[in-house]
Parts: structure tokens; sequence; C-alpha cells
């Protein structure tokens, strides 16, 4: 089977060799395109406004055949200069630093976020069991157990945690168009992300809300009557 070229001498129709899938060809967070090789034979004008890229597999260290490399290079031609030379993992690592780097960035916010909402939590849940002190020392003189003011003050906590949770999910849907372009390896709109983030957040807002809740156990109903 034989194709027109947009390129080359005379653009000359090819010879189909074999069939390769889509690539990726300047960026890693490009969208797969259509992509064609040809021979460099078809096209020796273009070899010399064009940078050559050349690919080397060996059996061993990549990087033991730099000097042959540079010698192979410059017995051709000494005028040609070489770029780099550097191997498949390092081009890899070198293509993904930028989304790398924005998951660092967003990991560490979200992680900053995180803490930043059960200290909160912790400081309005603290708050409210100070707030409602003469109330739980009624409920305790009227036979409420430990575990009936752990269920109060907890479920309060989780009540604000999930209104706050419902409220970022929000957001995050609103403005998942903004930091797409961030994401590498994950759709804006991925499940188990919106699945887990809800999960996380609960487990953290229950952990940060022990305490007071344990406090609020405690109260002394004697105690509690009398402060008010």
């Amino acid at each position: 089977m034989r194709i027109p070229m947009s390129f080359g001498e005379g653009r000359p129709d090819a010879d189909v060799a074999g069939v390769v899938g889509d690539m990726r060809q300047a960026d890693v967070t490009d969208a797969p395109m259509p992509e064609l090789f040809v021979s460099y034979r078809q096209m020796p004008a273009r070899l010399t406004t064009f940078p050559a890229l050349f690919v080397v597999r060996t059996t061993d260290d990549p990087m033991l055949h730099v000097r042959a490399l540079r010698t192979a290079v410059r017995e051709q031609d000494p005028a040609v200069p070489i770029d780099s030379i550097m191997t498949m993992e390092e081009r890899v690592a070198t293509s993904l630093a930028k989304p790398r780097l924005y998951a660092v960035l967003l990991a560490g916010f979200a992680i900053s976020a995180l803490a930043i909402a059960a200290v909160g939590l912790f400081g309005v849940i603290s708050y409210s069991v100070v707030q409602r002190r003469r109330e739980i020392g009624i409920r305790t003189a009227l036979g409420a157990q430990l575990r009936d003011i752990l269920t109060l003050v907890l479920t309060h906590a989780m009540i604000t945690a999930l209104a706050g949770v419902g409220v970022g999910l929000w957001s995050a849907y609103a403005l998942t168009r903004y930091v797409s372009s961030f994401l590498y390896g994950v759709s804006p709109m991925d499940g188990f992300t919106y699945g887990t983030v809800p999960v996380v957040v609960a487990a953290v807002a229950v952990i940060a809300c022990l305490v007071p809740a344990r406090r609020a156990a405690r109260v002394d109903p004697l105690i509690a009557l009398r402060s008010q």
C-alpha cells in the first residue's frame, strides 16, 4: 500500500511498512495523536534544518557508551554539536518534572487544608462543649451514660464535618475545569478520589473530636450545675 507524503523531495508516495499506535510527542500531558515515521533517506533536505534524535539500545549501563557516541558523531562531522545525551529513564523523568511538581504542590496544599480543618473542628467542638457544659451536666445527672455523651458530641461534630465535605465536593466539582491541566494520570471527575476524600475527612474529624468528646463525657454534674 502506498500513501502520498506531505513532505520530502517532490512530496513522493511512500510504501506502508507498518502501523504504529498514537503517541504523545511533546509532553506526557498531551492527548495521543497519530504519528508518521519515514526514512531519513526520503527527506535529506530536512536533516539540515531539524534536530536529529538517535536512540541507542545497550545491554549494560548506557552511560558507559557516552564517549564512544561522541567520538562516532565527531568522526562523521566535527561541526555537528551534541545537545545532550541522556538515558530513556532520565528523558521520561524530565518530561514528568512539571506534573510531579504540580502533584507535590497540590498534595501539600491538601495536607495543609486537612490539618487546618482538623484544628478548626477541634476548636469548634471544644467551644461547643464548654457552651453546653450545663446541658451535659443535666443529661449526666438524669442518667446519661458515657457512650450517650460521646454520641451526642460526635454527632454534632459529624454534622458539621459532613456539611463542610458537601460544600467542598460541590466546590471541587464546580472548579474542576480550572485544575484539569495540572492533573496527570487521573481524570478531573475521578470517582475513586471523590469517594475517598469524604471518608478521609470524616476519619480526621472523628479523631479531632475524640478529646473534646471525652472531656465532655467526664464533666462532673455538680460542678457543671454550679458553674452557671
